[in-house]
């Protein structure tokens, strides 16, 4: 079975019994056995982790008697990235609504990266989240800009070398 990190995380679990840790990049894909996601489902945070923060596709998610997600579970990044860009006001409600917790990560991460430009959506995201995307936006702005500011001006020369009487002297 295919299994996705879907969230702006890494995202790691073990499973004792099978000897078995594994740790996922945003991101990333992983191959990872029936018999392995069925022990995962008995362990702390386990049926957590799939439901809300690892994807795995429909067929495999009834197979391990997991209730039939919301639509919003099985979307891609690139359909996320749509309905923040160009995706109606209901759309995007619904998706805050719907959404496992983290397809919630990659829409605020998404806020910030795209920006995200539709205010209404903006406020939606904060009203629902908490995470208000422009104060972040600015933020990393003042950051950039302190950065800027506090770094080592770059050295410049006072004398001009090539009319200065203390030339380096070769030996050929």
């Amino acid at each position: 079975m295919q299994v996705k990190n879907r969230s702006a995380s890494v995202i790691g679990y073990s499973v004792p019994d099978l000897h078995v840790r594994r740790r996922f990049y945003p991101g990333e894909i992983k191959d990872i056995s029936q018999e392995e996601l069925a022990q995962l489902l008995y362990q702390a945070g386990g049926r957590e982790l799939l439901t809300n923060y690892l994807q795995v596709n429909k067929k495999d998610l009834e197979n391990l008697d997991i209730e039939s997600q919301e639509q919003e579970y099985f979307y891609s990044e690139d359909q996320i990235k749509e309905i923040i860009t160009t995706g109606s006001i209901e759309e995007f409600l619904d998706m805050l609504d719907f959404a496992p917790d983290g397809v919630i990560d990659l829409v605020k991460s998404y806020a910030l990266s795209l920006p995200m430009t539709d205010l209404r959506k903006v406020e939606a995201l904060e009203k629902k989240t908490g995470f208000n995307a422009i104060k972040a936006l600015e933020n990393i702005q003042d950051s950039a800009e302190a950065a800027e500011e506090t770094a080592a001006p770059a050295r410049k020369r006072r004398v001009d070398t090539t009319t200065s009487k203390y030339k380096v002297i070769s030996d050929n």
